[in-house]
């Protein structure tokens, strides 16, 4: 636009540095999540109830027996992320490979706390870590600049490893 003494001025436009949600999707990502942590607990005890337990606890396998379960978790915990990714991609959330990789970071091995638990309190365990975690990382990957959103994510995983393993 062009005024009366020959000086252009534009509008700016203002972006937000914040990828705009709505509580839809907000409901939607912590059912997804929980979703998600339903998926890796089922998975999990039946990978190692019948296939890991089954061919690795056999006679004459004694060393390999007490690898059954972190195998289960790492193949249960991959199908999770799989499923995940396709069911937040499908939801059109903001960068969804960060948010699965974040949760999925944060949660490994998240069976060991929850294995001394009876199998009801495991299972509501994971689907509220996953919830959480799935939420979180939702949040952190809103940020527009991708560079930020990697460094908050990145201190995100030291900061929750670090008080899952204490």
């Amino acid at each position: 636009m062009v005024s009366n003494d020959g000086v252009v001025s534009e509008e700016i436009n203002r972006v937000s540095p914040v990828v705009s949600t709505y509580g839809r999707e907000v409901a939607s990502i912590v059912a997804v999540g929980a979703a998600v942590g339903l998926i890796v607990s089922g998975a999990y005890y039946l990978l190692e109830k019948y296939i890991f337990s089954a061919v690795l606890c056999r006679a004459g396998a004694d060393a390999s027996c007490s690898q059954a379960p972190e195998y289960a978790m790492v193949v249960a915990m991959v199908i999770g992320a799989i499923v995940g990714l396709l069911a937040l991609v499908q939801v059109r959330v903001y960068r969804p490979l960060l948010v699965v990789i974040g949760s999925l970071v944060t949660l490994w091995g998240f069976t060991n706390l929850v294995s001394d638990l009876t199998w009801y309190w495991s299972l509501l365990a994971s689907v509220v870590f996953f919830a959480l975690t799935y939420l979180l990382y939702a949040w952190v990957a809103r940020i527009r600049s991708f560079l930020l959103a990697s460094i908050i994510a990145i201190i995100l995983f030291v900061a929750t490893r670090y008080v899952v393993l204490s």
